[in-house]
């Protein structure tokens, strides 16, 4: 995909997404949870892409994104619920804008016709991490891109080869963030710092209180120490 397939309208993370797709000349797409069908538009312009199926619970999205979509015989639109209508081989799964716990009941109706996963997420990154893990499969990528109001942390999760996760450390920060601990990354944790602290001063219970200072710790140790080989 050339860079004149991007949309100023989508914004850096969801540009983000689409670069990616380009690098691994992904063919055939499944976009959860696609709204406004932003991501699936944007790829139909990308002849190299044989199919993209876009799908949504909300009856409505699916009813106007049809109406775009009439002469873009390479999108498919469906109500379906999560992973549940996927039927077919698909090298790549989208899931962006929606939160860590309901990402992860998405994933959970995983199955064999899926390849990889773009997840993006503003929230509890680790979560995902430790589903890769609980699986065994494997991180092929991870980044973070700061918006003016969110981090977002970009997974690709490959089932078949990449970085396995295979500490607790690792679940919490990311083992290829943690190798490289750029600019970005130690920017997300040192502000993670302060939000943690503020919530422990606002946490009577003694074992939480104790539970948020040995996170504190942890992450002012992992920033102190040199990058990890």
């Amino acid at each position: 995909m050339k860079n004149k397939v991007f949309s100023s309208n989508l914004g850096v993370r969801l540009n983000h997404i689409l670069q990616l797709i380009a690098q691994k000349k992904y063919q055939y797409i499944w976009d959860v949870g696609t709204d406004h069908g932003l991501i699936p538009l944007t790829l139909a312009q990308d002849k190299n892409i044989k199919h993209i199926w876009a799908s949504d619970t909300s009856f409505q999205a699916i009813k106007l994104l049809k109406t775009k979509t009439i002469q873009l015989k390479q999108i498919s639109c469906l109500i379906a619920n999560g992973l549940q209508a996927i039927k077919t081989p698909v090298n790549v799964v989208i899931i962006a804008g929606l939160g860590t716990k309901t990402i992860l009941e998405i994933l959970e109706k995983d199955n064999p016709y899926i390849e990889n996963y773009i997840i993006q997420t503003n929230i509890n990154p680790e979560n995902i991490r430790k589903w890769i893990h609980k699986w065994n499969f494997a991180l092929e990528t991870e980044s973070i891109l700061h918006t003016k109001t969110y981090y977002y942390h970009t997974l690709l999760i490959n089932k078949k080869k990449g970085k396995k996760i295979q500490t607790a450390k690792e679940i919490l920060f990311g083992p290829l963030l943690l190798a490289k601990k750029d600019a970005i990354f130690r920017q997300f944790w040192q502000d993670n710092i302060k939000k943690e602290i503020f919530l422990k001063e606002k946490i009577n219970h003694i074992t939480r209180h104790a539970e948020k200072l040995k996170k504190i710790e942890t992450i002012e140790k992992m920033l102190k120490t040199n990058n990890e080989n």
